[in-house]
């Protein structure tokens, strides 16, 4: 089992990835029981540049509001804390965006 402090570690890294030259960012899916401090832990890199924080996304919102920042690398990570809100819409919603 991976210790908290080890687990910010891994995010630090994972956000790292978004800045090394000619290479694709890395992605990081975090699953753990509740309450076990993964959103907190998350909320920190929100302050990051670079990083996107959504509490609730649709394909739709990301590319209408984001996409050009996204294009540009301005924005190189997204970080949903809670992926039960956008699929949790309604069936057509949540498969544009997986």
């Amino acid at each position: 089992m991976i210790k908290l402090g080890e687990l910010e570690k891994l995010i630090e890294i994972t956000l790292f990835t978004g800045y090394i030259k000619d290479e694709r960012p890395v992605s990081l899916l975090i699953v753990a029981q509740p309450e076990s401090g993964k959103t907190e832990l998350v909320k920190k890199a929100k302050r990051v540049k670079g990083v996107l924080y959504l509490t609730d996304a649709t394909a739709w919102g990301i590319i209408n509001k984001h996409w050009d920042d996204i294009e540009s690398r301005k924005v190189r990570h997204l970080i949903v804390p809670d992926l039960t809100v956008p699929l949790g819409k309604q069936t057509e919603t949540r498969k544009a965006l997986t």
